[in-house]
């Protein structure tokens, strides 16, 4: 990235897309950009802002399933959408921090994290515009 006011950007969003290069606008893989012949290999590797690289979207999935700080923000993503507002105060990312760890044990599944966010105090207690 040649212009510093591009590569800002594109140094940060680039890796997560280019991940999964291999899969067209349809989701069907593809080696080549195109079915011509001469046209580059699509290459999927990458460096996260973390330093950890990857070269198959395989490795990038296992980067990010690894990582605790995956499971804490999608944990605040989810929390966010369920209580329609953002997840900010002390008290809200004390909740979502206790339930992100509990929800990486090896054996999580997805619903408990559901779970866990819907019998939250923050969930249970959240008032309506009407209240």
């Amino acid at each position: 990235m040649s212009q510093p006011i591009c590569a800002a950007c594109h140094n940060t969003l680039d890796p997560y897309g280019l991940a999964f290069e291999n899969f067209d606008p349809f989701g069907k893989w593809r080696s080549l950009y195109a079915n011509i012949p001469g046209t580059p290999l699509v290459d999927p590797s990458g460096t996260l802002m973390t330093g950890e690289s990857f070269t198959t979207e395989q490795q990038f999935m296992s980067i990010l399933t690894t990582s605790p700080n995956t499971l804490s923000c999608v944990t605040k993503k989810i929390m966010a959408a369920g209580l329609t507002r953002s997840v900010s105060s002390s008290s809200d990312t004390c909740v979502a921090a206790a339930i992100s760890a509990s929800a990486m044990t090896p054996t999580s599944k997805f619903s408990e994290l559901i779970s866990s966010i819907v019998t939250s105090p923050q969930f249970q207690m959240q008032q309506t515009e009407s209240q």
